[in-house]
């Protein structure tokens, strides 16, 4: 008997979307599927829209609950969940025909516990992906679960949940951080960790919208802060696991998210107190964690060097060189 998937999508306010989004879904051509759409409290046409698919579809399960946020919205697809596997897909986001049948099949082919494919970003409800162009990648990579969190450090494919199929006994005693943005960052190198080898294709089957009213679109928002406890929570894990590589490559990207943030507040349109607050409170945050970048940054002297200015300058001076690391960053990025 093949084996079961189940798809988690968790839904608010996308009525603009949704539809593409199931469609994908209830189209692949593999279709051993369980689809749990969990409507997280949704006040547009999301929650009617759910329920006339789960009348045509009897794959379809439809979970109507109070608003509790992405996360919730996924754990509670997770507590029902009865597939063998397990998959996550954001309700306004779609995938490619074939990207249960390809993942399953490299998992299969390679014993593998995660299988993970590129992502391709869209822009807007006009603009998607033409599927008819995507190139196939003839030979997927084979990794360790401590490869794959090597990667985690640099990589975006790594970090996101969505663009993999996992075991579902991956996700035992793991669940997603309610109430928090940023909550791949807290649970993907979690699952990682458990599983033995991760399949990796470089072909794009997950198509990943970019919206501007998102709150990870926009340019300042508190909820950003999530990232920095994220952060910490992994590097107290790899410390445990030994890991010190891995470590340090996050300690890189905790120090160099905490600059960029510092940027974001400044540039941000919000009350110039609160603003003076928030910054502060990101200096504060960057002279606690000075031993911790001097232990990574040790062989690195510009890295120590920004280190001393950011940990004892005064705040007119952490501004300046934030102002000027950020423009750079952004260049290198636009650049890219």
């Amino acid at each position: 008997m093949k084996p079961k998937i189940s798809v988690i999508v968790p839904i608010y306010n996308v009525e603009k979307y949704l539809e593409k989004c199931i469609d994908s879904i209830i189209n692949q051509t593999y279709s051993n599927l369980e689809i749990i759409l969990v409507n997280d409290g949704s006040i547009d046409n999301s929650k009617n829209i759910c329920d006339q698919y789960a009348i045509s579809d009897k794959r379809i399960k439809v979970i109507h609950k109070e608003n509790g946020g992405l996360s919730d919205a996924r754990n509670y697809g997770l507590n029902i969940a009865t597939g063998d596997y397990v998959s996550f897909i954001d309700s306004d986001d779609y995938i490619h025909p074939m990207f249960y049948e390809i993942l399953l099949k490299m998992i299969e082919e390679n014993e593998g516990d995660i299988a993970q494919c590129n992502l391709m970003k869209y822009y807007g409800n006009n603009n998607f992906v033409n599927i008819n162009d995507i190139e196939f990648d003839k030979q997927p990579h084979i990794l360790s679960n401590i490869q794959a969190l090597d990667y985690l450090t640099s990589d975006l494919n790594y970090i996101i949940v969505c663009n993999k199929l996992y075991k579902k006994v991956l996700f035992d005693k793991v669940r997603f951080p309610k109430g928090k943005l940023h909550e791949d960052e807290y649970t993907t190198y979690k699952v990682l960790f458990k599983s033995k080898k991760v399949i990796v294709t470089s072909t794009p089957l997950y198509y990943y919208l970019q919206r501007t009213d998102s709150i990870t679109g926009q340019k300042f928002n508190l909820k950003k802060l999530d990232a920095l406890d994220a952060f910490i929570e992994q590097i107290s894990f790899y410390k445990e696991k030994n890991l010190n590589a891995i470590r340090n490559k996050t300690i890189y990207r905790f120090e160099s998210n905490l600059r960029i943030l510092m940027m974001q507040v400044l540039d941000s349109d919000i009350e110039e107190k609160e603003k003076e607050k928030i910054f502060s409170q990101l200096v504060d945050i960057y002279r606690e964690n000075r031993n911790l970048f001097k232990e990574a940054f040790k062989s690195n002297k510009k890295k120590r060097s920004l280190l001393f200015l950011y940990s004892r300058g005064p705040t007119f001076v952490l501004k300046i060189v934030s102002r000027l690391l950020y423009v750079k960053h952004n260049h290198n990025a636009s650049a890219n």
